[in-house]
């Protein structure tokens, strides 16, 4: 390993060690409490958030209703073109608008929401919060942020038509699959037993009683077919004999191909 200059006047410069091997290190949480405490920190930044929509819901309609547009006034004194405002400005202005909250918790949770550093806001995040989207607004300068933010987010793997069509199918595929399923226990007299409505009654399949193959599809007249008349106008080779010599049909399902 080799030790360059730079490292050497580094640690020079270390005043104290950044810890004690004499002292025992700290406690270590433990999965559980580690778990409580996330949910307990995802818990406040809901609630955080549930407040800010409360105190901003006022702010938002009125802007929409009065037409306002609050970014120059704070634009003028941000000459560094930070994004940031001192908070008396930002106070004030809103003030002059009727859009300042009257409840303490809910200035507390606007500051809360909006504050950079002790005594900066950021009033650029806060137009953008409050702007109304689309031709509605009138700030041409948060539109283009807005555009641009929705232009620069990653776009999905998979859209969200996409992901319906193949939720739409794999229902579909599912639900071929249980019929043929079901038409096979059927053709071997598997079928699912229904108890019958008098108490005490023998229960009973609803699929027809077993037979070989050959009875089934070979010979129909052997499961005690007789000859009827086709009246339904349809062809399947067999419209000499009755539909209790042919085997259950197979539900007809769609597919869609993706």
């Amino acid at each position: 390993v080799t030790v360059t200059d730079a490292e050497r006047a580094k640690a020079r410069r270390v005043t104290r060690p950044t810890f004690d091997a004499t002292q025992p290190p700290p406690p270590q949480l433990t999965e559980e409490e580690r778990r409580a405490a996330a949910e307990r920190e995802r818990e406040r930044a809901e609630k955080a958030e549930r407040r800010a929509a409360r105190a901003l819901a006022p702010i938002k309609r009125r802007v929409l209703e009065k037409r306002i547009l609050l970014r120059p006034h704070w634009a003028e004194d941000d000459r560094r073109k930070r994004g940031l405002i001192n908070r008396a400005k930002f106070e004030q202005v809103l003030r002059i608008y009727a859009l300042w909250p009257e409840r303490d918790r809910d200035v507390k949770a606007l500051v809360a929401t909006y504050a950079a550093g002790d005594d900066d806001m950021e009033y650029v995040r806060f137009c953008k919060d409050v702007e109304p989207r689309g031709h509605r607004g009138r700030d041409p300068y948060i539109r283009e942020l807005l555009e641009a933010e929705a232009n620069a987010r990653p776009c999905p793997e998979v859209s969200v038509c996409m992901r319906m069509a193949l939720n739409k199918a794999a229902k579909i595929r599912r639900r071929r699959a249980e019929a043929e399923e079901a038409a096979k226990l059927a053709l071997l007299g598997q079928g699912p037993a229904v108890a019958a409505t008098e108490p005490g009654a023998p229960v009973r399949g609803t699929a027809r009683p077993p037979c070989d193959v050959f009875t089934q599809f070979v010979y129909p007249e052997a499961a005690g077919a007789q000859p009827v008349t086709n009246t339904q106008q349809y062809s399947d080779g067999r419209e000499g004999f009755s539909r209790r010599g042919r085997p259950p049909p197979v539900p007809s399902t769609r597919t869609i191909t993706l």
